[in-house]
């Protein structure tokens, strides 16, 4: 950028000669005038070059996703975001605690991580359709403090205290209510359900572990909690739960039908476990920056995800 300067009467205007020099011309003011409007012409030719991405382009509509409060799916749900951004679409993420309900009643175009057993997609209904999966071989089931003794749900049937143990559950969740009316029917023991939302399960947690006292809660795998030794899932010999789990990705056919690219986005939009592992784990080291974290992320896998964060629509 050159910076004009005047002394006195005399317009001065710097240009830079053949060896990088500059020297000061005086120039009269109309002469000056015209040279700054040359400038800015050639300015604005030059900024006009730079890619810019039009976020009200018509052919690409506003997209919402669910994000269903999980800390683990925080970043992922942004990485998606970010990669549609880039390629000119205006993305709303929309924090829900039931997503495919959210779905039904139209508030979300899509749900990154609805649980089903793997191998069984569900049968969301005649109007919704499964775009694959988001990662495979999750776990769910019963986790407990690292520092509890009992590794299985079958060593509550032998405990000399009769008591009804408690299982602490989410509020919302299809797959573990499934469970847990599963574990009822297969294993001896009083069993007390508890629903309770995020705050207060983190805040339940946290006040167990620092007292060194034991707690069932439903969970799943990956998870920070487990990532970090702080809890194990416990064994289950009856198969209350199902072995692995898949997190699928729903949208209505109508709606998938009426945005065939980003059907295709969608599709494409999944990840190895392990590398879905090593999202949580950098987010929890920095704090759940999640633009750090992707970042980070990122230059880990990019042979793998490049394509999907760069190919170009048509």
């Amino acid at each position: 950028m050159y910076i004009f300067v005047r002394f006195y009467k005399f317009p001065l205007i710097p240009i830079v000669d053949n060896n990088n020099l500059i020297k000061i011309f005086p120039m009269n003011l109309n002469s000056l005038v015209s040279v700054l409007i040359c400038c800015c012409a050639c300015f604005a030719c030059s900024t006009s070059k730079k890619k810019t991405v039009n976020t009200n382009d018509k052919s690409r509509p506003d997209v919402v996703i669910a994000y269903d409060h999980w800390r683990q799916n925080k970043a992922i749900t942004q990485f998606a975001k970010r990669i549609l951004v880039s390629k000119g679409y205006n993305v709303k993420i929309q924090p829900t605690h039931n997503p495919m309900e959210a779905l039904r009643n139209k508030k979300v175009d899509i749900v990154l991580s609805d649980w089903v057993p793997q191998n069984i997609y569900p049968e969301p209904g005649p109007d919704y359709a499964v775009l694959g999966n988001l990662y495979n071989e999750a776990l769910m089931g019963v986790i407990v403090p690292h520092y509890t003794k009992i590794n299985s749900l079958a060593e509550l049937e032998n405990k000399e205290n009769k008591d009804s143990h408690t299982i602490y559950t989410p509020t919302f969740g299809f797959e573990s209510e499934c469970a847990l009316n599963e574990i009822k029917k297969r294993y001896n023991f009083n069993l007390c359900v508890e629903r309770m939302d995020q705050l207060q399960m983190v805040t339940l947690v946290k006040d167990r572990l620092q007292k060194k006292q034991d707690v069932f809660i439903v969970g799943c795998y990956p998870h920070p909690m487990i990532n970090k030794k702080l809890f194990k899932i416990v064994e289950d010999p009856y198969h209350a739960f199902a072995t692995k789990y898949q997190l699928v990705k729903v949208c209505s056919r109508s709606w998938a039908k009426k945005h065939p690219k980003l059907e295709k986005f969608f599709k494409n939009f999944q990840f190895e476990t392990s590398h879905f592992e090593k999202l949580i784990e950098l987010t929890d080291k920095n704090k759940w920056d999640t633009k750090v974290s992707i970042d980070e992320w990122y230059q880990l896998y990019k042979p793998e995800y490049s394509l999907l964060v760069e190919e170009k629509e048509s």
